[in-house]
């Protein structure tokens, strides 16, 4: 029977792929036959770039000892963000999707690309040094901004603003600093304690993770969380703190960032809920809509979010010995990086500081 639920799991995510190359296969089908613009052209050429170069790299993936899932999607992730001028927000986005192996290539081809083409104030906007350091998964904060102070380089000032010299010497750093970061730069995560697996007294680790993904800095919804987290009323262990952080989501933040959410709110036997937010983003899964696109998206970074919190409390239930693979640690960091998402996507659409303005004492 697991077998048969992988399987279905597998076509259906197949399923998505090939529905997207046949629309785009009609869609340049129609272009070629109607004539298009410029602006459309270089769309379409845009879309089969990222296919056409995922395509190769996981053609070359199906073999033992060549690269990956992960490779693959860096291959076609850069196709996308270098294909012309350089856009802000894809590169963020892409930034943030991969590791710092990845992201930091990434972002370096992309600044002397953009640069060489005089288009860097475009291409990173107001975005600061600690920024877009920062940006990649598993990177945080505090990493970052020891490694533009290790660099030389104001963690505050604008990249655009950086002259030529520096802006090479960054670009250099961050293709070095794809196998590993400079010495002493990481070198405080390693002289403090270990975080315990159970998770006890460990809701620090788990809080740092909610607001690394919330956003930079610079973000006023980053501050508001750092505020939150330094009031009276914490959980001192991470699966509680997890759950607390979910219970806030659910109650202040699902409403904000999900359309319709009180219809699903209203359901209240969990795992008929849960299995509602699942089929809905299934569902939202073939359209062009970004709203609905934006939906799905938040419904499973919910689902994900609730499923770690529970998959949590079930292994700090259990005697360490019959805990598998997984951690109440591991689990309660997963939920809390999907709940700082979340987040970070609500401070879009409302007033994040006063969501949090009483966190974590009146949590719903």
């Amino acid at each position: 029977m697991r077998s048969q639920v992988d399987l279905d799991a597998v076509a259906e995510r197949f399923d998505a792929l090939y529905t997207a190359m046949t629309v785009l296969q009609r869609e340049l089908i129609a272009a070629a036959r109607g004539g298009v613009g410029d602006d459309r052209a270089h769309e379409l050429a845009a879309r089969v770039d990222v296919f056409a170069a995922a395509y190769r790299a996981a053609e070359g993936a199906l073999a033992v000892g060549q690269p990956g899932v992960r490779d693959a999607e860096a291959v076609a992730l850069r196709a996308r963000v270098l294909h012309g001028t350089i856009d802000e927000h894809l590169l963020l986005a892409a930034l943030k999707a991969q590791g710092r192996g990845h992201a930091f290539a990434l972002l370096a081809d992309a600044l002397a690309q953009a640069a060489g083409n005089h288009g860097l104030a475009e291409a990173v906007g107001e975005r600061t040094v600690a920024e877009l350091l920062a940006a990649p998964r598993g990177m945080g904060a505090r990493t970052a901004h020891r490694f533009a102070e290790h660099l030389a380089l104001d963690p505050s000032g604008v990249v655009a603003d950086l002259d030529p010299t520096a802006l090479r010497g960054l670009c250099e750093a961050l293709r070095d600093a794809t196998t590993g970061l400079p010495d002493g730069v990481e070198d405080w995560r390693r002289r403090g304690a270990k975080p315990p697996a159970d998770g006890i007294g460990a809701r620090d680790a788990v809080l740092d993770v909610w607001i690394d993904a919330i956003g930079a800095p610079t973000d006023s919804a980053r501050a508001a969380a750092v505020d939150a987290r330094g009031r009276k009323g914490w959980p001192p262990d991470a699966v509680p703190t997890a759950e607390t952080l979910v219970a806030f989501t659910v109650g202040r933040i699902a409403p904000v960032v999900i359309a319709d959410w009180e219809r699903i709110a209203a359901i209240t036997d969990e795992t008929q809920w849960l299995q509602a937010m699942r089929a809905e983003r299934v569902a939202l899964r073939h359209t062009d809509d970004e709203d609905k696109l934006i939906r799905g998206w938040a419904l499973g970074q919910l689902h994900a979010a609730v499923t770690a919190a529970r998959r949590a409390r079930q292994l700090a239930d259990r005697p360490a010995g019959q805990r598998g693979s997984s951690t109440p640690l591991a689990q309660a960091r997963t939920a809390a990086r999907r709940c700082g998402e979340l987040v970070a996507l609500a401070d879009e659409r409302a007033t994040v500081e006063d969501l949090l303005a009483d966190m974590p004492t009146q949590v719903p």
